[in-house]
This record gives C-alpha cells, structure tokens and sequence, in this order.
C-alpha cells in the first residue's frame, strides 16, 4: 500500500514541483528563491477532500491526515523537501517549525484565520490569522531570510 502512495506523489506531485521549481530558475536567475512548506492544516468533515480522522484530535471533529488520493500531508511535505534539495532551495519548515497547530482547539481558535462561535464552521482551520501571521510568521519568515542573505554576503567578502 505505501508503495501504492508513494507512486501516486512521485507521479503527479513530485513532476509539478520540479517543473515549477526548474520554471523559477531558469525565468528568475538572478532571484534567490526560496520555498515554505505549507503550516498545518485541519478542516471541517467533508472538505477539500481530506478524509481520515487524526486519533490525536477526536475532540475537534477535524480532519488533516490523508487526502482522496490517501496521500498524506506529510508525504506532500516531505516531497517539497526533497524536490528543494535536488533545486538547491532554501526551505522555510512552516509544516513542522512555526508553531501553527490548528488540530488543537485552543490553538485552532485563537491563531486560524476564520473563528466565529456562531459559524457552522468556526474557523478555516488552514490559514493563520493576522495576529499569527505578525506575531509568528513574520519573524520566522525575517530571520530565516535576513540569514540566508547574511551568509550569502559573507561568503563574497
């Protein structure tokens, strides 16, 4: 079965990337590209077609495990990865390093983008807010490039 999976992303995922990754560099070569993996994601039932509970969060009714295609989020994740390895692109980790964790409730309430206790859906569960954005995101996403540009103009010295 994993096998299976595996062929899935390495066929339809994994040639999209490395088009769009070889489309950068060669159109923008003087650019310093760099890539974000996507941050966490967790959505009502019946959604964007994810579709296996996470054990981990039965509370919440949310759902961020496997696509349709029973493609995990991970997989995805660790495709791009690999995919900027090959490119020699930099990677912002959001999946993994931001701090933005919508499967749990707290979390989830006070950082997604849509939160609303009246709502049949009371947040997106996929986009972090503003407050999230400014307060998380942003330095992150500062520090990692002030860095990457750091040592890039050390190294010319």
């Amino acid at each position: 079965m994993a096998a299976a999976i595996a062929k899935k992303c390495n066929e339809k995922f994994i040639p999209a990337l490395e088009a769009f990754y070889n489309y950068l560099e060669e159109t923008f070569t003087q650019a310093r590209i760099v890539v974000c993996t996507p941050t966490r994601c967790a959505v009502p039932t019946g959604q964007t077609g994810w579709s296996t509970i996470v054990d981990w969060a039965p509370d919440t009714g949310f759902i961020a495990d496997e696509n349709s295609l029973r493609i995990t989020y991970d997989t995805y994740v660790e495709a791009i990865k690999k995919c900027c390895k090959k490119y020699s692109l930099p990677v912002i980790d959001l999946a993994y390093e931001s701090g933005f964790m919508p499967l749990n409730k707290k979390n989830r309430e006070k950082w997604s983008f849509v939160y609303d206790e009246s709502a049949s859906i009371p947040t997106d569960g996929i986009h972090p807010n503003y407050d999230f954005q400014q307060k998380m995101l942003a330095p992150m996403i500062y520090g990692f490039v002030s860095k990457l540009f750091m040592s890039q103009n050390n190294s010319y010295s």
